[in-house]
Formats: C-alpha cells, structure tokens, sequence
C-alpha cells in the first residue's frame, strides 16, 4: 500500500531513468582497467554473467515490488519475509557497504583521477581536495536539505554522454587481436572479476525505496527494471569491448584512468583531457548526491535505535540530520583518501551482493506467506526457478571473496541481526 501523505505518480519511462541513473555510476569510468587486470580479454565474460544475475535479481525484485508495493524496498520486504531481526541487518548492509562503502569507492576512484589530471604535484594535494571536496558537502548539507538534489539530472548527462560518444567513436579504432583471449577464464577467476564488476551493476536497490510512488506497480516496476538492466548492460559491454579493444595489454596497466587513455588514442589528447574532467565531475556529482542521500540510513537506524539515537538528532536551526552527515563523511572521506578503488568496490559488492540473497530468498517466503497488496501482481514464471538460481549464483560469488571485506561484511551483517534480535525483544 502507498504511505500516508506519498501520491503514485511514477511511470514506466522515469523509473526506468531514475534505475539508470543510481546503476551507472562514476565505478565504470575505472573498472574496466581493473576487470582487465583479472580476467584480461576475457573480461566480457564477466559483464554479461552479473547482467545474467541482475536480470535474475530484477525479476525477484519486480514480483516482489508488486506485491509489496512499499516505501523501503529491500528492507521492507526482508522485514516482511523474515522478521525485523533479518530487517535490521540488511538496514546494516544497506548504510555500510552498500552506501558508505560505494561513496568511498568513488571517492578513491577520485582521488586516482586527479593524481591523473595534475601530473607532478604532491601525491597529498589530490588527498586534500578530496577532503574539501567531502567537508564542503557536509557543510552544504547540514545547512540545506535542498542543497544537492539538483544533480541528478547533470549526473545523466554527465555520465552517458562522455561513454556513448566513445563507444560509438571507438568501433572503428578497435583492433580485434586486443580482443582474442589466450585462454578461457577459470571459474575461482571469473567469479572474482564478477564480484568486482558487480559494482558496477549496483543501484537498483536505491530507487525501489521509491516504489510506494510508483503508478500501476505491477507493469511499471517490471519494465522500467528490464529497460533498466538491457541498457545499462548493453552499454558497459560496449565500454569494455572498446577500451580493450583500443587498448588492448595497456588496459590493464591504465588503472587511474582507463577510459580517458582509449580516449586519448581516439580524439588525441583533447579526448583524454574531456573523459577524465567528465570522470572528476561525475564523481564529484556522485559523492554530492550521495552526501545528501547517505546520512538519511544512518539517521533512521538511530531513529529505530539500531544505531546509538545521536544519529538520529536533528539540528534545532537547520532541521537537518547533522551528527549522521557528519559521521557519514567522516567514515566515507577517510575511507577514500586512505583506501584503493578495487578494495573498496569490492567491500560494497560483498555487502550488496548479502542484500540481494536475502531478497531473492526473501521472495521465496512472501510467496509462502501469501503475502500481496494487490489482486493481480507481477509473478516470476518458472516457480522457484528464477530465485532459486539467482541465490545459487549470489552464494557462488560471496563464497569466492576473501579477505578483510568478507570479515567486514560478515560482522556488520551479524551486528544488525545481533542489534535487530536485542530491539525486537523490547
């Protein structure tokens, strides 16, 4: 059902947009080096595996969006399926990995790109404009709600014109021996550039917290989701087949800056110069809208005290939740300047990769609960079929992690169950 005061509104076209715009993120102006480095020419395989996942993922996510058409979207129906302790700990998942953990991504992947863009300075000025970068947009914040909610717009442009304009340019610079493999990936390998390109496919998660606003749920949230996935899907293939194809063993080298050294090769230096300015401005976009959106999960797990309730304080002048963007900042500008894209990407793939399996599993029980808001919604053919093998495959790659992410993931996915089971009690 809607919540009080909330209008359907949403249609088909500008949910299908607003899906495009949080899946591509500022990650795939970087991971195509980093795909390269795992899987070499190979890498391909390991786009058109998580857009097989994803498609799975939305399907899950479509019926499950129909049936409980709510505000909250993967937290509600985990609430829904398994009770407020499971509810408690995707809300960890969700504010850590997934939004912290991304921001702090990107925000690596900026600091990269301007060490990039200002060759010869000290590796420390690229550190500290990132660290202005991320107090501005806490100042700006705390000060206004407002402030910020504009980029969203930019941020499309900004993001798919830069990329389509190369691809489209940069067929007829391909050269089709970078693109032949010397050997099949193994799967220990595929299942680790997949993890890694994962990242790239993140965000649908965010805008179906707005599905309580959607119109006619059960068409619109299954089309914008295939429109959203075909695309996106389609364009990163093409981003990947060029920049491997321009660059070919140079790729895998060109970590800062991929996309703006194909660039290079194809329109001169003018080119590379253009696609690494449109990376530090989407990025740069990226951590605005993100600053603004971010805090808002810390402040309602403070609000449900899931979290210490001084997160959930709001400024007596500004009326903005300023101890939860401060704290967000804090933890996602420390994480930037002081980790590596890679490392963090793959600690926000982990965490979200844990959401995904509780929500296609969670479907599972909706259906046996009998669970729906509406006479007729969107139902996965094929039964069990379609989450069954998308949970197969979630389990695969979380069980090809290693290292502190998995820790981390682990722990902050025990510490909402542990946190969650504590509240529920009292």
């Amino acid at each position: 059902m809607t919540a009080p005061g909330l209008v359907r509104v949403i249609g088909t076209g500008a949910f299908a947009l607003t899906i495009i715009n949080s899946i591509v993120g500022s990650g795939i102006f970087g991971l195509p080096a980093a795909a390269a480095a795992i899987m070499g020419p190979a890498a391909v395989l390991g786009y058109v595996g998580c857009s097989f996942l994803v498609g799975l993922v939305a399907l899950c996510f479509a019926e499950s969006g129909s049936r409980l058409p709510e505000t909250g979207g993967t937290y509600a129906w985990s609430r829904a399926a398994f009770g407020p302790a499971v509810g408690a700990s995707v809300g960890y998942l969700m504010a850590f990995p997934n939004l912290a953990g991304a921001n702090a991504a990107v925000g690596a992947l900026l600091v990269a790109s301007l060490r990039a863009a200002l060759p010869g300075v000290s590796p420390m000025v690229p550190a500290a404009l990132v660290a202005v970068v991320y107090l501005s947009f806490a100042l700006t914040n705390i000060r206004s709600v407002a402030a910020g909610a504009w980029t969203s717009a930019t941020l499309v442009v900004i993001k798919l014109v830069p990329l389509l304009v190369l691809v489209v340019a940069g067929i007829g610079f391909i050269q089709t021996e970078n693109l032949r493999w010397p050997t099949a990936p193994s799967a220990g390998t595929l299942g680790q550039g997949m993890v890694l390109l994962f990242f790239a496919f993140m965000g649908s998660e965010g805008p179906l917290s707005t599905i309580g606003e959607v119109r006619r749920p059960s068409r619109t949230i299954p089309r914008a989701l295939a429109l959203a996935v075909l695309g996106t899907g389609t364009l990163y293939l093409g981003v990947q087949l060029v920049a491997q194809g321009v660059l070919g063993p140079r790729l895998a080298q060109a970590s800062d800056a991929p996309l703006a050294e194909a660039a290079a090769i194809v329109f001169g230096p003018v080119g590379r110069t253009f696609l690494l300015w449109a990376a530090i401005i989407s990025t740069t976009g990226f951590i605005s809208s993100d600053v603004l959106n971010g805090p808002r999960m810390l402040f309602a797990l403070g609000n449900a005290r899931l979290l210490p309730s001084i997160f959930g304080r709001v400024h007596p002048q500004f009326h903005t939740p300023y101890i939860a963007i401060v704290a967000y900042v804090l933890l996602c500008g420390g994480l930037a300047i002081t980790g590596t894209f890679r490392q963090l990407a793959v600690f926000a793939a982990a965490g979200t990769l844990a959401i995904y399996l509780v929500s296609v599993l969670g479907l599972l029980r909706i259906r046996r609960l009998g669970l729906r808001a509406t006479d007729a919604p969107f139902v996965v053919p094929g039964g069990p079929v379609v989450p069954v093998t998308a949970a197969v495959i979630l389990v695969g790659l979380l069980a090809s992690l290693t290292g502190q992410e998995v820790l981390a993931t682990l722990g902050l996915a025990v510490a909402g169950l542990v946190v969650g089971l504590v509240r529920s009690r009292v």
